[in-house]
């Protein structure tokens, strides 16, 4: 039996795993199932996934389950929703770690609101094949003055110098940061990994042209 209680009391370990009844009213409304709604008890609003062509008299249940969040981006803007500009709680997801430039969507969680994937994300096809009553409109709109993580794998052959020339390039010419660099070298052939924080897939792209282009270097590609 559903009990009814105010949203200010959602965040509540003793409503783990329970099913609540909540009254109020509509503040956004987006896809026919995607609604941000108050009762004037908090000033956090609860996001709720519901298909209301299935439900005509719009009783909206959620379950009360709680796990630890993903780290969330910034305060600073960077992605709408459904064409809405509304600050929406969102992470980026770890599987494909997107980037400003990447062709994206968002995918409703049960319990951890809206991660957004790339188009292009290996767990994309089942995503959007299972669930895709989930899934909402998503684009980059806005720049930031931060940097986001992506990664590249670099291998060649090897010679004296050749990751000094690498890392040369990306932090004395470009000026991007490393996160971290693995390199192993076996039979004289060298596989490397390194993580970067860059703006957006144009910066990515320029710096991938240039290390392509680094003697002895034979393969530069983008992993997430």
């Amino acid at each position: 039996m559903l009990r009814s209680i105010p949203i200010k009391d959602l965040d509540n370990n003793k409503l783990l795993n329970q099913s609540v009844k909540v009254n109020g009213w509509v503040k956004t409304f987006r896809s026919n199932r995607f609604i941000a709604l108050n009762d004037g008890s908090t000033i956090n609003d609860i996001q709720c996934v519901i298909d209301l062509d299935k439900n005509k008299n719009a009783v909206i249940t959620k379950d009360i389950n709680r796990s630890k969040s993903s780290k969330k981006i910034p305060k600073t803007k960077l992605i709408e929703f459904e064409g809405n500009k509304d600050d929406i709680e969102y992470s980026l997801s770890k599987c494909c770690k997107p980037i400003p430039g990447d062709d994206i969507y968002g995918f409703v969680t049960v319990n951890e609101g809206i991660k957004v994937h790339r188009t292009s994300c290996k767990n994309s096809p089942e995503l959007l094949s299972k669930y895709a009553y989930r899934i909402i409109k998503a684009n980059w709109y806005s720049k930031s003055d931060f940097n986001l993580v992506t990664s590249l794998v670099i291998d060649g052959t090897d010679r004296v110098g050749v990751i000094d020339d690498v890392t040369k390039i990306i932090s004395s010419q470009l000026k991007v940061n490393m996160k971290s660099i693995n390199v192993d070298l076996k039979d004289g052939i060298f596989h490397g990994k390194i993580e970067l924080f860059v703006s957006d897939t144009l910066q990515l792209s320029k710096l991938m042209k240039k290390l392509q282009n680094v003697r002895n270097v034979t393969f530069v590609k983008r992993v997430d």
